[in-house]
């Protein structure tokens, strides 16, 4: 548990490294500012071009460690407990129980996290408590569980992590910012200095930051039980994963085209998926065996914390677990709030509400052209057939790719991946332009569907090709019995994507 002995040390380590780093800034920026006044009183001469860098990297010093105003900017819709009450009964419940006061500002946000932190002001001087809180990670966890996760992060109120922490990020990002600004001027006489200091107050200030999540877990611990902390812990840990990968592949180009599918319903599938399963219990199993956190992780490691949890003793878990999602009333409507923001902070229009099947002709069809035109390379001419001949030679697959991106990519194997997805992706697209349904199941790879009944999956084919599991021969075997072996690539790049 935290103690004000533990706390008051993290402090003085935080106010020493402060000290320390912009003692050494300003005492060099001071004597490079100074450099050609002592050339010219001592020396009686100044060299003009040592005194100009001079004055140029002192006054770059300076303009880096000056600290910024935090400017806050809402990360999501402002939650109240006139609309959600049931989620503020539970969150006072837990302030009473760490005995702290509620956040100011509560926000939803389409991420599987929760966080707390002090936003607003200058190094941490009249700033505010607010909290994150994911409503996919909401999805994801029961009530017990998501308790023990808002108990953590109101541990890290509870262990005056969020007073500290603007010390220590104003801190880093002056760091940061003075090793790029005279790492990009080419400086490397000064940019050695901060570059050490830089590692040494991460290595430092991470293994407070490991030993704050440990405090505040045993918090949660104690107030929750160590199971539903535990498990919820585990949930994350590989569901963040799954997410992320759902966030890129499906909801974000649905996004980007302007659309907004309903994100909960989405999510829900693409975690049946059998493959996205398969990973994240990989990615579970693998995280189990972790044993040890790096220097410079902001975390334990994930079993290092679950054995410490289980140390604490603490309230056995309800029978009675409903999911923590039925804390937040209209669901649909906070995710439309969420996406809207989402859009207001980048400036463009809000997304336009479509089903996840009308993402096939609205999304995916027209990317699949835009991807032809912008990765494909000199295809005018060929058919399909020549195509797959190109990709099944690796000296020859390169001139399926646009050359203004091949300089780029060097590694061979990468090459004849990009050309491997052209040719699947021709594939489909000459599928559909002969008339053949295209099905796009969240979490899965895209097929066909014939006017035949037949399922049809090209990116399969190609894969098979790759693997050398199947031969050039009985690929074009396929595309002739589909009638899309002499399938004019000229008719891709014609066509005018959506």
């Amino acid at each position: 548990m935290h103690d004000k002995s533990s706390f008051a040390g993290r402090i003085v380590l935080a106010l020493i490294l402060m000290v320390c780093f912009y003692t050494l800034a300003l005492a060099l920026a001071g004597a490079l500012i100074f450099l050609p006044i002592g050339m010219a009183v001592f020396a009686n001469r100044i060299h003009l071009k040592l005194a100009i860098l001079s004055l140029i990297g002192g006054c770059m010093i300076l303009w880096s460690v000056m600290p910024r105003w935090d400017r806050f900017i809402a990360p999501g819709p402002r939650l109240t407990e006139k609309d959600q009450p049931e989620l503020f009964k539970q969150l006072q419940s837990i302030a009473q129980s760490t005995d702290q006061a509620m956040p100011a500002e509560v926000y939803a946000l389409p991420e599987m996290n929760a966080w707390v932190a002090n936003r607003g002001g200058i190094m941490g001087l009249g700033s505010r408590r607010i909290m994150g809180i994911g409503i996919p990670l909401m999805q994801v966890l029961s009530a017990q569980q998501l308790r023990g996760v808002l108990a953590h992060e109101f541990g890290h109120y509870h262990g005056g992590d969020t007073k500290l922490g603007p010390w220590l990020y104003v801190t880093r990002s002056a760091i940061v910012r003075t090793v790029e600004n005279l790492a990009s001027s080419g400086s490397s006489i000064l940019y050695l200095p901060f570059a050490m200091y830089l590692k040494l107050f991460l290595r430092l200030t991470q293994k407070v930051s490991r030993q704050q999540e440990f405090t505040a877990d045993a918090l949660a611990a104690k107030i929750v039980g160590p199971q539903p902390i535990g498990d919820a812990l585990k949930v994350v840990h590989s569901q963040a994963l799954a997410f992320e990968g759902y966030w890129q592949s499906e909801y974000s180009p649905a996004l980007e085209r302007g659309y907004r599918p309903p994100m909960a319903q989405g999510f829900r599938e693409y975690a049946q998926a059998p493959m996205v399963k398969t990973i994240v219990e990989e990615t579970l199993k693998q995280a189990m065996e972790e044993s040890k956190s790096d220097i410079y992780d902001s975390h334990p490691a994930l079993k290092e914390r679950l054995a410490a949890i289980n140390q604490v003793n603490g309230p056995r878990s309800t029978a009675i677990d409903p999911p923590a999602i039925d804390w937040i009333r209209d669901v649909d409507g906070l995710e439309k709030q969420m996406i809207d923001h989402m859009a207001k902070t980048l400036k463009v229009s809000a997304p336009e509400a479509i089903r996840w099947t009308d993402t096939v002709e609205r999304v995916l069809i027209p990317n699949y052209f835009q991807t032809i035109k912008d990765l494909g390379g000199n295809l005018q001419g060929l058919t399909l057939e020549q195509a797959a001949q190109k990709l099944s030679n690796p000296q020859r697959c390169s001139e399926l790719i646009n050359p203004e991106i091949l300089p780029h990519i060097t590694d061979d194997d990468n090459k004849r991946s990009l050309a491997s997805q052209i040719v699947g992706t021709l594939s489909i697209l000459a599928l559909y332009l002969r008339g053949g349904s295209v099905q796009n199941p969240i979490g899965q790879a895209p097929f066909v569907q014939t006017g035949h009944g037949d399922r049809v999956e090209p990116f399969e084919w190609i894969k098979e090709l790759i693997e050398r599991k199947i031969t050039l021969d009985e690929l074009i075997a396929k595309y002739q019995e589909y009638q899309i072996d002499s399938f004019q690539v000229d008719e891709i790049l014609n066509h005018k994507a959506s």
